[in-house]
This record gives C-alpha cells, sequence and structure tokens, in this order.
C-alpha cells in the first residue's frame, strides 16, 4: 500500500488555498470552524444550504457568475480536501476528466468534487452528503474485495 498524500501548506497549494478561504468564510459567516475532516463533510449541506439560502436566488443571476465561480472552486476544493484528508488520493489535472481526486483510499476510485460543489451552488440540496456517503460505500467495496474476498 502506497503512502498517504501528505497535507500541502496551504500557502504552497492552490487546492489548500481554496478550501481554506472556504473554511474562512464559513467560520466568518456561520461561526463554524470545520476541519478537513468526515465528520466535516457529513454536515457541510445543511451549514452552507442555511447560508445561501436566501441569497440562491441572487447567486444564479448573470452579474454574479464571478462570484459564484470563485464559490464553486473554494466549496470544490473544501470537498475535496476533506475527501483527500479522510481518504487520501491525488489531485489531478486529467486531461479528459478534468480537476479530480484520484486513487482515493489507494484505490481505482476518482471524485468530482467541483461538480458536486457546482451543483451545491446550483442550490442541490443534499448533494455532499449523497456523494460522501457513495464514495465511503465505494471505499469499503474496494477494500473488501482486494482484502477480503472471502468475506
Amino acid at each position: 500500500m502506497s503512502e498517504p498524500t501528505p497535507n500541502p501548506e496551504p500557502t504552497t497549494d492552490p487546492a489548500r488555498r481554496k478550501a481554506e478561504a472556504f473554511r474562512a468564510m464559513i467560520k466568518e459567516k456561520a461561526g463554524i470552524d470545520f476541519d478537513y475532516s468526515l465528520f466535516s463533510l457529513l454536515h457541510l449541506d445543511a451549514i452552507f444550504n442555511d447560508m445561501v439560502a436566501n441569497n440562491l436566488h441572487n447567486l444564479q443571476k448573470p452579474e454574479f457568475e464571478k462570484h459564484r465561480n470563485d464559490l464553486v472552486l473554494q466549496l470544490g476544493f473544501f470537498i475535496g480536501e476533506c475527501m483527500r484528508v479522510t481518504s487520501y488520493g491525488q489531485w489531478e489535472n486529467d486531461p479528459t476528466l478534468g480537476i479530480c481526486l484520484k486513487r482515493i483510499a489507494n484505490q481505482d476510485l476518482t471524485a468530482f468534487p467541483l461538480s458536486t460543489a457546482s451543483d451545491c451552488v446550483a442550490g442541490e440540496k443534499g448533494k455532499v452528503f449523497a456523494v460522501t456517503h457513495f464514495l465511503c460505500a465505494e471505499v469499503f467495496k474496494k477494500v473488501r474485495e482486494r482484502y477480503y474476498p472471502q468475506a
């Protein structure tokens, strides 16, 4: 089994910088200091939905496109960093798939946190929880198949 990806320094890693910007915004607006854990992912939908519920309609307007895109990047990289820190994995800018998180839990699993974030910003409720649930189930399935084939 390969070694986990070390936590990058926020100042040198663009993904972590965007994720840190999202954490700071959540802390400022909702008073919650999320870390990069599975626990944060499980509660993110509720906090994010409460935070943007009153502004969701405005956020979709063309004049807020830059703000919306920045929010998608920050939220997406936060989701991805939670996945990476919790289950390991590597950010990759795949020429076909785009920016994604590969080799999750050192398995042949790929996640698309920026797509998940885009759906959340578009108003899809429960998306982060659903993706986290699916990813955890897939990690357990892959590990069981690889290390416990008779189970």
